[in-house]
């Protein structure tokens, strides 16, 4: 025994020395917690403890050669009568550092010294101290995917909406007729019993020409699947209004008409029409005056009206600023006709030639359309944008009369802006979704000049009531 553990220990030496010469001289200082020299001593006497227990137990080179001649014979158990299998070798593990094979179970590395992960816990702890943060480059990039992801499904969900044209069109013939009904309105509330009723009269067949308008441009748009519900509440809404206006103007007409008894429930039907639509346009109180309009028919010296005009006329004699402001109006009014073909065509270009109504011939295709209108529309703003100058050159004596001006130019001056910038838009691309991208760029255009008109209507209407005159239309 003691010459076989005389020979291992120089070999287990000559590892020793092996192990420390591999290291590099400047390796750094060991980690807190690696352990020390003491502790390299410690494991050192440990695995010496172990082989020479081995040696004694014969396990030895010695006693290895005698195993071998013996492996093939089954051994006794002390009693004789069982065999007692070979004992199996214990799982190894190869160290992290040197790579030594070190049975499974132990503290540190017998070569190097090195401490050995030994439980979940521990490989947990290790693995923590080896995470690494992400990069600050996508770190960054990462919210702005999140938000350009965000930004595409709005895109897709509002703007590249393809029944936001159709719904738009609806509002607007909407918005048409509840102006229309507003100003009819007003007319019939100032109605007296035995007073004149000749600008009632006039509100009213203004409104029966725009209902009849809005109602044909209606039925003229292409109806996607989606929004039929809608499209059918303002049919029924228009329908509605229409037979309501066309028995005030025949009540207005001849006061004794047989009409006068079907006001007030047409009336009635008419508000509860408007207000199924009030989510596409505000319509509340659009319906108004129909007791006055009563009680005027019912006076006794209620007679029939024929017409506007003499009440027109009469105003106009006594203000010679509205009668040159009128002058004005007519000679600008030349382009409304030109605004209303160009619209009709780049609607046709964009839902097909077939759709045109509008002024003026159908065109032969959508390039055709979108020609002409590209062209009407950059004669239509040089044209506003001199009469703009022209109406703020109008004589005044006042400053309401400097402010109905101004108002007027800067109305004429918002329709050269939405023209210029259909002209703009029409330079390029595919006809029909040329059509479309503009129509829907000079949205908020035409929103801007649609208030500009009214700021002018609101101004210029006390004026025109003082003096007799009807009220103006809003095409202007």
């Amino acid at each position: 025994m003691s010459d076989t553990s005389t020979d291992r220990e120089p070999e287990l030496a000559d590892d020793e020395v092996g192990a420390h010469d591999a290291q590099p001289a400047d390796d750094p200082a060991p980690d807190a917690d690696e352990p020390t020299a003491a502790g390299d001593d410690r494991a050192q006497a440990e695995d010496d403890e172990v082989l020479e227990g081995a040696d004694e137990d014969g396990d030895g080179p010695a006693a290895s050669d005698a195993e071998s001649d013996s492996d093939d014979e089954p051994q006794a158990s002390a009693d004789g009568d069982h065999e007692i299998d070979d004992e199996v070798a214990p799982p190894v593990i190869g160290c992290l550092r040197c790579d030594a094979r070190v049975a499974l179970g132990s503290r540190y590395c017998p070569r190097c010294g090195t401490p050995l992960v030994r439980s979940g816990e521990d490989a947990a702890s290790r693995l923590s101290r080896t995470r690494r943060n992400a990069p600050v480059g996508i770190r960054l990039l990462v919210p702005l995917l999140v938000a350009a992801i965000v930004a595409a499904v709005v895109w897709l969900a509002v703007v590249n909406d393809p029944d936001a044209g159709f719904r738009d069109d609806v509002e607007a013939q909407l918005s048409r007729a509840v102006d229309a009904n507003r100003e009819l309105s007003s007319q019939l509330l100032r109605l007296r019993p035995g007073g004149d009723g000749g600008l009632a009269l006039t509100a009213a067949e203004q409104a029966t020409t725009e209902l009849s308008a809005a109602a044909r441009e209606l039925e003229q748009l292409d109806v996607p699947s989606s929004e039929t519900a809608r499209f059918t509440r303002a049919s029924n809404a228009l329908a509605a209004d229409r037979t309501y206006v066309a028995t005030v103007l025949a009540v207005l007409r001849d006061p004794k008409s047989s009409e006068l008894g079907q006001l007030g429930s047409r009336s009635a039907r008419a508000a509860a029409a408007l207000a199924t639509v009030d989510d596409i346009t505000p319509a509340a109180k659009a319906i108004d005056g129909t007791r006055e309009l009563g009680r005027y028919a019912r006076a006794p010296k209620a007679r029939k009206q024929g017409g506007s005009g003499s009440a027109t006329a009469a105003g106009s004699k006594g203000s010679p600023f509205l009668t040159t402001l009128d002058q004005r109006l007519s000679a600008e009014r030349a382009a409304f006709p030109r605004t209303k073909r160009g619209f009709a065509l780049l609607r046709a270009a964009r839902d097909g030639v077939a759709s045109f109504s509008g002024p003026g011939p159908r065109p032969a295709d959508a390039a055709a359309a979108v020609r002409e209108a590209r062209e009407l529309f950059t004669s239509i703003a040089a044209d506003r944008t001199a009469g703009a100058a022209r109406a703020r050159a109008l004589p005044t004596r006042n400053a309401n009369q400097q402010g109905i001006v101004e108002r007027l130019g800067a109305a004429y001056q918002a329709s050269a802006a939405t023209a210029t910038t259909l002209a703009r838009c029409l330079g390029s691309g595919d006809p029909k979704a040329a059509a479309s991208r503009c129509l829907q760029q000079v949205r908020a255009r035409s929103t801007a000049e649609r208030a500009a008109q009214q700021a002018f209507l609101t101004a210029v209407a006390p004026g025109r009531k003082a003096a007799g005159l009807a009220p103006l239309s809003p095409d202007l």
